[in-house]
């Protein structure tokens, strides 16, 4: 008598309970993206706004950054207090030194710019300012970033990510 070649009810649970694992693995390195982008467009304007506050001290001129919330870029310039010019990428000196965070981070965006304006000038001291010919910041100034093409994870919404100047001292630090 010839046996029949089949599966058996626990080889297709197990199987079943790997494919179970392997999808939820799937699922959690998804919903980890988002906040992967988020968190590195975030240690990026960090960056950029150290750089220009070190701009500041190392060349005893004011240096800022002005950011657009429409477009979700910024811009790093240096000013004399009526004219800001865009200065030059560090690594590509014929490019100007403008940000444009959803190419760069996919789908990550400016949320809001809490300050005066919606700039930051660093003086040759890095103490940051609203601009030259302003006074400087009495309370942190704040960028908001947020993740802007949909959220994979369970609350619903996209988490946000704070990006600080803190005043007199012009540290800038990175707050979730």
């Amino acid at each position: 008598m010839k046996r029949k070649q089949a599966f058996t009810l626990i080889e297709l649970v197990i199987v079943m309970v790997l494919l179970g694992i392997v999808a939820a693995v799937g699922f959690i390195s998804l919903d980890s993206l988002p906040n992967q982008n988020l968190y590195a467009a975030a240690e990026k304007v960090a960056a950029d706004l150290r750089y220009a506050k070190n701009l500041a001290l190392s060349s005893s001129q004011w240096h800022g950054v002005k950011f657009d919330t429409w477009d979700e870029e910024y811009e790093v310039y240096v000013t004399d207090g009526s004219t800001d010019t865009v200065i030059k990428k560090p690594e590509d000196p014929s490019q100007n030194f403008a940000v444009d965070l959803p190419a760069e981070f996919q789908d990550v965006e400016i949320d809001s710019v809490t300050g005066i304006s919606d700039k930051i000038e660093f003086s040759p001291l890095g103490v940051p300012y609203d601009d030259k010919n302003g006074s400087p910041f009495a309370s942190t100034f704040t960028v908001e970033l947020n993740y802007g093409g949909g959220w994979f994870g369970c609350g619903g919404s996209s988490p946000s990510i704070y990006v600080r100047v803190a005043p007199e001292t012009g540290r800038v630090y990175v707050e979730w």
